[in-house]
């Protein structure tokens, strides 16, 4: 299954994707998470301007959509009855939805999208049973609860990957990368020191402060 950016001309089917998410939610007893009005048509509109809405194709069938963020996302940044598992740099996958007789959508969706940060976070409804099961068969903690813009509580949830990338690990590639492009014309016993040094080795804290004694920072 292909994923890609929604186009704006897509926008009518991405709609439709998500009338029967709404209907087919409230059937299964879910009438608050979205009931019939979320998400609206602007917001859906501006999430595929702002190239933060992806669609799961096959061959030229929208199968499913979702809305793809990587950074700070102010809903979870209060939590509550648990704490998120790191503090690293994390993707975000909301509005997610499948199009009548597809499935597999969730699961391409979250593989997809570990694979461009590996460490992702996610919530649900109280009343989503099948995505709460969904979740944890695909690895997801249960972090604690959060709220979105309207106060209601949400379930979440978040998992790392063994690629995903640390702060500090990071900080440590980007100055090899750079001391490395500074040394590349030494013909030196220090500059092919430098070139040669495996960086990500080090070890470094990325949250200890620093106390003018660390040599990188």
């Amino acid at each position: 299954m292909e994923v890609r950016k929604a186009r704006l001309e897509e926008f009518y089917d991405i709609m439709n994707i998500y009338h029967y998410a709404q209907k087919r939610m409230i059937a299964m007893g879910n009438p608050n998470q979205w009931s019939d009005v979320y998400p609206n048509p602007l917001m859906v509109h501006e999430d595929i301007e702002t190239e933060r809405s992806y669609v799961l194709c096959e061959g030229d069938k929208l199968c499913g959509v979702f809305v793809f963020i990587i950074g700070d996302d102010p809903t979870y940044r209060r939590i509550e009855g648990g704490h998120w598992l790191n503090d690293e740099p994390y993707g975000v996958i909301h509005r997610i939805a499948a199009a009548e007789g597809c499935k597999g959508i969730l699961e391409n969706a979250l593989a997809w999208a570990e694979k461009q940060i590996g460490n992702i976070r996610i919530d649900t409804h109280e009343a989503n049973l099948i995505m709460q099961y969904l979740l944890e068969k695909l690895g997801y903690t249960i972090c604690g609860t959060i709220y979105v813009d309207d106060g209601s509580p949400r379930i979440a949830y978040q998992k790392r990957t063994s690629i995903a990338v640390t702060k500090g690990e990071m900080k440590i590639n980007d100055i090899g990368e750079k001391l490395k492009m500074q040394f590349a014309d030494v013909g030196n016993r220090i500059g092919r020191a430098v070139i040669e040094a495996d960086f990500m080795g080090l070890e470094i804290n990325s949250d200890k402060k620093d106390d003018g004694n660390t040599p990188l920072g």
